[in-house]
């Protein structure tokens, strides 16, 4: 909410004292039909459904998860990009493909981070979820088993205790 004041204001001092800025208001204003009205309002709809989505994922998982929704389409916005662009030069070429690297290392780290992908080697599947689960559960069993046999073997005691 509050980041919308804000936008709201700065728009409001750009359009009064950029000229360029007042300028395009005035025509849009002028061309205001039925089309850009509908348009708008779909856009305040899908931005607030954006908006509350944010709210809903940050409650139910944790930041993290999120940032991992919002990173896994990021390599495909820059492919979407080079197919919309078609002049090149040479210098764009090494930027673009060390953008495009750097996205798909982060988010093969995220998917990790997240235990989405896990790693069976150099102990990096240690502290993952599942290997956890794993543990728990035959620390679990080992400690009933232990119960189990210590109590057996006080049963055993006491009948041979009752005996003499």
């Amino acid at each position: 909410m509050f980041e919308g004041l804000i936008n709201i204001s700065f728009i409001s001092i750009l359009i009064l004292f950029d000229k360029y800025a007042h300028k395009e208001f005035e025509e849009v204003y002028k061309n205001l039909n039925l089309y850009f009205i509908i348009l708008l309002f779909l856009y305040f709809i899908l931005s607030g459904l954006k908006n509350i989505y944010r709210v809903a994922t940050i409650k139910l998982y944790s930041p993290m998860t999120r940032a991992l929704a919002e990173i896994f389409l990021d390599p495909f916005i820059c492919l979407y990009t080079l197919y919309r662009d078609s002049e090149h030069d040479s210098n764009f070429w090494v930027f673009y493909g060390s953008n495009i690297f750097c996205l798909i290392i982060m988010t093969f780290c995220s998917c990790i981070y997240n235990d989405f992908i896990v790693l069976y080697c150099c102990g990096l599947e240690y502290d993952t979820y599942s290997e956890v689960a794993k543990r728990s559960v035959s620390i679990e069993m080992d400690h009933n088993l232990n119960e189990s046999i210590d109590m057996e073997s006080d049963n055993e005691s006491q009948l041979s205790f009752r005996k003499k």
